[in-house]
This record gives structure tokens, sequence and C-alpha cells, in this order.
């Protein structure tokens, strides 16, 4: 503020004079009164302005709506962007309170295609079970839930388990569940009734063949029992190369398999409330892997990477072991692909330096990047708030590499804009820049906007819900961040211009603040200060084009693309 002061009492008076500082850089006969600057409103317009080339009166109804704004943004610049940011804070705040953002539990039909075929017969068997579930009470845990076998994997490092060694450690690690204290033991497992009682199905397992760990004498004489290892253990136990005898009495691998039972207690059938059955058998289940997390010190490196990186060995390094079931594997993919999701935040810090970089101002850059985050709350106002869309999952959270880009490029179309016409025409003021700038940039980032908005809306046709719910929910992003665009950054420009911007280069002269203009800042043609352009729109205003206009290669080119 110093320097523009200084610089404009400069112009004001000695530096408006050109033979008191340019006369001896330029000579009398090429200098002429340097113009005063300022951004008044009582500016007289010129008529062969670039901006004044067409009437306000004669334009559009949009293009007139658009000056208002940009005229309004220019005589009170606080008023408009203070509205905007307390407009947008109310929505934030209605998103967060509302829990707006929470994700929709997976039921397990959202990617099935309501209308055919086969969707409707699984509806109607579901339907069917739950009217004959109905009439009589199913016995606790006497149904094999099968999206919830556990099972282990085991491999030898010296390519042969059946040891006593490795076979202990299996019976070792598999304690979680056979102790009779265990909860897969009291709250879990498939129930076998007999006319007395009824206990845990034995696992397919070598617990199921060994109590205790064996010595060599006890595996030789089970493998050797052809009845044993035919048997449903047997068969499970042993890899394929012991089965077809290469080598003899030789298994790299070994494997168990765990089994859950519904209905849980305090519930009458397996179908009944399956929702929150299924729920408290996940919950139990990842507890246990918490449990074996810890029983083997499985660490993530950092905190996107996942435990499982990381073998889980014995304490003599000979045998690995595994373990899954398929709601652990799908919750360890929602755990990878959130991890993934973090990522967002490394690309939003890129796309912020960058456009720090692009556009020379920090300022800007944080502006432009608040635009493309707020977009995101606003958005979910109209998807989740007004149109009642509520299923909301991963998928969406995809968006904001989409709306990276397009947030960006959006603020670089306004900015150059608005630079351009600084540019342009050195009679305008700042009144005339900004609304040029609204004027321009608004409609053709409104055209790049609604041929994306179009896109993401051609997937709403969609069979598959979530798919068509992505497509409403990107297509309501790309609008809201163009909204926020054309509302905000008029007036942010206004003040940005006023207090941080770019002002002639013989303001930052350090012989202006001394007392005398220094003639870089002068067209010695016309007189007049000299705005420059940067590096790239230089070389495209000058070589680039140059080439295409008084030479033949546009030919070469045309040819090349006809080809």
């Amino acid at each position: 503020r110093a320097h523009r002061q200084t610089a404009r009492s400069c112009f004001q008076l000695d530096c408006t004079d050109p033979a008191t500082f340019l006369s001896p850089l330029m000579g009398d006969e090429m200098l002429a009164p340097l113009p005063v600057a300022t951004d008044s409103l009582d500016k007289p317009r010129d008529p062969s302005s670039s901006f004044s080339r067409k009437p306000v009166e004669e334009e559009g109804v949009v293009s007139r709506a658009l000056h208002s704004y940009a005229a309004f943004s220019y005589r009170r610049p606080w008023l408009t962007s203070c509205s905007v940011f307390a407009v947008t804070f109310v929505l934030v705040v209605i998103v967060v309170a509302g829990q707006l953002f929470e994700l929709t539990e997976d039921n397990g039909k959202s990617w099935s295609v309501l209308h055919a075929k086969e969707t409707k017969r699984q509806d109607a068997y579901e339907e069917a079970v739950d009217l004959m579930e109905a009439g009589y009470s199913t016995p606790e845990r006497s149904v094999n839930e099968w999206m919830f076998v556990w099972y282990f994997v085991y491999k030898a490092s010296s390519g042969n388990m059946l040891t006593p060694d490795n076979l202990a450690f299996v019976l070792e690690t598999e304690k979680l569940l056979t102790d009779p204290d265990s909860a897969y033991a009291a709250e879990h497992c498939l129930l076998r009734y007999d006319a007395n009682a009824s206990k845990c199905t034995p696992p397919l397992s070598w617990t199921s063949v060994f109590a205790d760990p064996p010595t060599e004498q006890q595996i030789s004489d089970f493998v050797a029992d052809n009845q044993m290892v035919s048997g449903d253990v047997g068969r499970f136990v042993f890899d394929r190369k012991f089965m077809e005898g290469l080598p003899a009495q030789r298994s790299e691998y070994t494997r168990s398999q765990y089994y859950f039972g519904a209905p849980l207690q305090n519930y009458s059938s397996a179908s009944k409330d399956m929702d929150k059955q299924l729920k408290k058998i996940g919950e139990d289940q990842l507890k246990l892997e918490e449990s074996l997390i810890d029983k083997f010190g499985l660490k993530a490196t950092w905190a996107l990477d996942s435990k499982y990186k990381h073998k889980a060995m014995s304490e003599n390094g000979e045998v690995e072991v595994t373990w899954t079931s398929t709601a652990l594997s799908e919750q360890e993919s929602q755990n990878m692909i959130m991890g993934d999701f973090m990522w967002a935040v490394f690309c939003i810090v890129a796309v912020w330096l960058y456009m720090a970089v692009h556009l020379q101002s920090l300022i800007l850059a944080t502006v432009g990047m608040y635009e493309i985050v707020l977009a995101f709350p606003i958005a979910f106002f109209f998807y989740k708030g007004i149109f009642q869309v509520s299923f909301f999952q991963e998928l969406h959270v995809l968006a904001i590499f989409v709306m990276l880009g397009l947030g960006a490029d959006d603020v670089f179309v306004f900015v150059d804009a608005f630079r351009q016409a600084k540019m342009a025409d050195d009679t305008s003021d700042l009144r005339d820049w900004v609304r040029y700038a609204s004027n321009r940039a608004s409609k053709a980032i409104f055209a790049t906007s609604i041929t994306t908005a179009g896109a993401f809306a051609a997937t709403t046709t969609s069979s598959v819900m979530p798919i068509a719910a992505f497509g409403i929910f990107a297509s309501l992003l790309v609008f809201m961040l163009f909204l926020i665009n054309v509302v905000l950054l008029p007036p942010v420009l206004v003040l940005y211009e006023r207090n941080w911007g770019e002002l002639p280069c013989c303001v930052y002269s350090t012989a202006c603040l001394q007392g005398s203009c220094s003639n870089t800042c002068v067209d010695p043609e016309s007189g007049k200060l000299r705005q420059n352009g940067r590096a790239i729109e230089n070389f495209f205003n000058g070589p680039f084009s140059d080439i295409f206009i008084y030479s033949r290669v546009k030919y070469i080119v045309v040819a090349v693309f006809a080809g």
C-alpha cells in the first residue's frame, strides 16, 4: 500500500511530466503525458474502448446480468464476497449438522439390476424363505452362514507342513477359536444337535485330528490311514501334490475351515433381522482379526498402508499363515479404498501449488481451492437435502479428481480473462476489467461446465443404481462449482487488485520511488504505460502465431491431421 500511494503521488505530480524524467532516456519527440492511475466510478468511458464496443443495454439478458453483478461487486466488493461466504457457510453447517456425509451401508443389492429376471427370482426366493420361517423357530446357530466361513492357510518354507513343530504352530494359532471360552465357541460356532445336547461342528482342520501337538509317529499313522486321508478332513488339509502322491507324505500347504452359525441367540430365525445378525457376526470377526494381528505383530508401515503387506510368520520363520472370510475380505477392500482416497489430500495440495505458480498468487490459488472444496457440501445439500437421493458410497468421492482439474481450469480462465483485459486497453479502469472478465469468462466456463455436467447426467439412465446416483451427484457438483466461481471471483478480484494486485511496472521501479521514472514502463511509439504479458502469452501471441500466419506450416499441419 505504501508503494501504491507513493506511486500514485509520483504519477500525479512530477511523473506525469515526461520531460522531467524521460528526456535523457527517450528524447523529447517520443514523449507523451503518462496516464494517472485511477479506478474511479466517475471516470468517463472512451467510446472507442475495446470494452465499449457494444453498449450494455444492447447486450443479451445474460450479459446484462453479468455486467450488473460485476458492477455491484466493484462498488461493494466486501459486501458481495462476505455474503457469498455467509450463504455457503450456512449450507455447510446444514450438511454437517444433518450428517449428510454418512456413507450408505451396502445391503448386498445396491449393484443389482432391479428389473432383471435373476434379481426378481432371488427376491422371490428370499421372500418365500421369510414366509416359510415366519411360522416356526429355527434352532440357535443351526444354519451355516457361508458368507462368514473363516479360513486359515499355512505354507511351509521347507516345503513340508507335516512336521510336529509346524502342526503345533497350527494348533497354537487356532486356539483363538478352539478354546471353549472363546467368543467363537460360546456365540458363533455352527451347532450340531443330537438327542441329548448340542456342540460345535468340528472344523475341517488339524485341530479335529489332534487335540495336542502331534509326534512324528502320530503324523505318520494319520498319513498312512487311507480312510482318514480320503475323508472330509484329509481331503481338505492336504494340498494337491500330496493327494497325487508327489512327493509322498509331504504337503507344502495346509488349511483350516471354521463355520459360523445362525440364528444367533435371542433370534427366532436366520432371516429375521438378518442385517443385525450379520453385523454382530462381522463385528466379532473383526475382533478375531485384531487378535491375530496383535499376536503376529502386524503393523502398517504408514497410515495409508495395509497391515497385510507384512507376513504373519511362526517364531522359527518356517511357517507363513494367512486368514480370511468373505466379510473380512470386503472390509479390507473398503479399508484399502478409503486409504487410497486419502491420496486425494496430496492431489489437492499438488493442484493448489500448481495454481499458485500459474496464477503467481497464493491468495488467488487459495480462493480457487476453496471453491473446489466448498462445492462438495453445497452439492450434498441439494443431492440429499433437496432431491432426497440417499445413496452415497466411496464411488462418489472419486469426483474430487475430476473437480480438481475442472475447478482449477475455471479459475485460470476467469483470472486470465481479467489480466488480458488489463493488457488489452489501458484507457479502461478496474470496473471495466472485472465486467469484461465476468462476461467473457462466465460464458466460456458455462460452456465447458454444461457439457461436463451433461456427460455425467447421461449416466443417470444406467440400470445400475450406484452409477445413476453418481451421475446425479457429479452433475450437481459441476454446476455448483460453476456457480461459486461466477459469484465469488468478481468481488475477490476487485479486492485483490485494489490491495495486492499488479500495478504498472513503473510503480515497482526503484527509480520511480526515488524521484525518477524508468522508460521500461513506456511504449516508445505511443508514450503510454505498457502492461507486459506472461511468457506463455507472449509466445502464443508472437512466435507461435507468426509461424502459422506468415509461413506455410499451417498447410503441413492441416495435411498431417487430415491424413
